[in-house]
């Protein structure tokens, strides 16, 4: 029952929201093909899903469930999308306020021209860096999941393991003076990424938004909590979008 209400709730939030529905439901129904689909929202945003694979349903999760709005993005915010894969948040965040500057890291190279197509066709300036972010500098082996072309360091069934380029938080928060807001999703990295910095990295960053992979967790989810209340946020955890959201007190 609760997945009939969900369609049925997407269906009425593409009817709503999306100026080619027929497009968005083809997309949702044929996750691999062999042509791009373009995507238009009714606020003139306009996203690519690129052949042969380009998921519709990271624009519903990110528009419709909207696990990241917790924290308003504002004037002059500065913000990171650590795993951007082709950019669905990026560009809605670089389109919330005026002079929004959004650094997009993704380590997929299709998945970068995927973010700089979108960026140019919405008019976003975006800087893009083809790289992962974890725990520490170098080369990290990353499984692809075929059906979205996601990178995880975590293996899971019909992957294909690559080696990628990464660097740490801290070399990412070098790039800037200060951060309002990061977004993170990067397939179970999430935890090793924050934990290995002391709190003068951490000072740099006003909010975070951290999906939460349970099953990827080495301590779990009120030891991560605690780490970060500790260093000085106000912590909570959505269970309806599996996110953790931080904001300094």
């Amino acid at each position: 029952m609760k997945k009939i209400k969900r369609r049925l709730a997407e269906i009425r939030w593409v009817a709503a929201e999306i100026s080619n529905p027929i497009a968005y439901l083809w997309a949702r129904l044929h996750p691999f093909r062999q042509k791009d689909v373009f995507i238009h929202l009714r606020n003139g945003i306009c996203y690519l899903l690129p052949k042969p694979v380009g998921d519709a349903a990271m624009i519903r999760e990110i528009w419709m469930d909207a696990p990241y709005d917790t924290f308003p993005i504002k004037d002059n915010f500065i913000v990171l999308d650590i795993g951007a894969n082709i950019g669905i948040f990026s560009i809605k965040a670089s389109k919330a306020a005026k002079n929004v500057r959004v650094l997009a890291f993704e380590p997929v190279l299709s998945n970068v021209e995927a973010i700089k197509k979108n960026a140019e066709m919405n008019l976003c300036d975006i800087d893009v860096f083809p790289v992962a972010v974890g725990a520490q500098d170098g080369a990290v082996k990353m499984y692809i999941y075929p059906t979205n072309k996601e990178a995880s360091i975590h293996a899971s069934a019909g992957s294909e393991v690559m080696d990628f380029p990464s660097i740490s938080l801290g070399k990412a928060l070098e790039k800037i003076q200060r951060c309002d807001f990061i977004k993170m999703d990067c397939e179970g990295s999430e935890e090793a990424t924050l934990l290995n910095y002391p709190p003068g990295i951490l000072r740099k960053i006003e909010a975070m938004a951290i999906e939460w992979h349970a099953k990827y967790s080495k301590f779990g989810l009120t030891h991560f909590m605690d780490f970060l209340a500790r260093n000085g946020y106000c912590v909570s955890y959505d269970t309806e979008n599996h996110i953790v959201n931080a904001m300094r007190l």
